[in-house]
């Protein structure tokens, strides 16, 4: 049997595309309707999208981004504070249930700067399963970074059954050359219960790339369920040692902010342990205009 989500549009051939996570993520407000709509068409676009595994599984798995910078103009040389809002859907054919996104590592450009010093801190076991949304934000308010919402499939016996979960972006610390974010996530069926996405950020060791991501997405709901969409926006100004910082800034020498995405791992579970993983890689390309 159909879910009803399922008889949507999901065919189609490999389109040109790439993803954002961030967990993880992703570009912001502050753009009108038309710079919205141009920017997710020009991302899409540059982005290129190639299956690593064979056999692919299901066989025209795609993973379509949006994502865009607030403010669009921004410096040459030095770098201003930004609104990063990103998102992707996940898109398979139908008679398939959609495999869950677990693993995915990122490479972020080194015209894009991310710093969590002196931001508060939300610790990881604070994330407690059993807690709602409010509950979490009003006890870790000072280390929110970012929100969102999330379109998860839970499955059961030949159906699907769509739900959405409210995302939390909460700071988890700076330790070494290693900053930590947690993606709070709570889905609502088959009873309530968060998921927390674990994003380890740190300089990349070499090439042209500024940044290397690391995200961890555990199973959802013991493993029936799937994302099929997210979007969210991260933004966080705070004081430091007496200044004022953002978490997230960037310049704009090139036109373009890019994003790699060596890695993307969807793991079919429960079902077809044959065929265990399906892997992604590719790239994106963000516009963006330098000033004068």
């Amino acid at each position: 049997m159909k879910s009803r989500r399922s008889r949507s549009s999901r065919s189609g051939s490999w389109r040109r595309l790439a993803a954002v996570l961030a967990a993880a993520a992703v570009f912001a407000a502050g753009a009108d309707a038309v710079a919205d709509q141009r920017f997710a068409e020009e991302a899409s676009r540059s982005a290129a999208i190639v299956c690593v595994r064979t056999p692919c599984w299901p066989p025209t798995l795609e993973l379509i981004p949006d994502a865009r910078v607030s403010p669009q103009s921004l410096p040459r040389r030095t770098r201003a504070p930004i609104v990063f809002r990103g998102g992707a859907r996940i898109a398979i054919p139908d008679f398939f249930f959609a495999p869950a996104l677990r693993e995915a590592t990122l490479r972020i450009d080194r015209d894009v700067v991310i710093d969590a010093v002196g931001l508060p801190v939300c610790a990881g076991p604070t994330l407690d399963i059993v807690r709602s949304p409010a509950e979490l934000k009003e006890m870790c308010r000072k280390a929110i970074v970012g929100s969102g919402t999330a379109e998860v499939d839970v499955h059961f016996p030949e159906v699907a059954i769509p739900t959405t979960a409210e995302l939390v972006v909460f700071n988890g610390g700076v330790e070494g050359d290693t900053t930590t974010l947690y993606v709070y996530a709570h889905v609502p069926i088959p009873f309530p219960r968060a998921v927390v996405a674990t994003v380890e950020v740190r300089r990349a060791a070499t090439g042209k790339s500024g940044w290397r991501v690391e995200v961890e997405i555990p199973p959802i709901a013991g493993g029936s369920g799937s994302l099929r969409a997210f979007d969210l926006t991260v933004r966080r100004s705070f004081f430091h040692a007496g200044a004022k910082k953002s978490l997230l800034s960037a310049r704009c020498p090139r036109g373009k902010l890019e994003i790699e995405m060596p890695r993307a791992v969807f793991r079919n579970e429960p079902s077809f342990p044959d065929q265990s993983a399906t892997i992604l890689t590719g790239r994106l390309q963000v516009p963006c205009t330098p000033l004068p």
